[in-house]
């Protein structure tokens, strides 16, 4: 069996954890923590460090899922899940 990582990347809001959500055949493991800046309240939650799902494809390929955070204050998380 093969398994590949599949990176979501994008700005703040673009839709990254709905994505990964509307697809993953798993309950979504989230990082969802309360919007604290007044300027980027565009949602009440934002994703701190990473979303994580799963698609089986077929018998022989699984797809991991992760979600990198789109504020540039958690940008280290993004070298740490490429």
């Amino acid at each position: 069996m093969q398994t590949v990582k599949m990176v979501v990347t994008g700005p703040y809001s673009s839709g990254k954890t709905q994505f990964i959500g509307t697809i993953s055949e798993i309950d979504v493991v989230k990082t969802e923590r309360k919007v604290t800046s007044e300027a980027e309240k565009v949602k009440d939650q934002t994703t701190v460090a990473m979303d994580f799902g799963r698609i089986t494809v077929d018998n022989d390929l699984i797809l991991y899922l992760f979600g990198t955070p789109g504020q540039r204050r958690f940008d280290f998380m993004w070298e740490i899940l490429s």
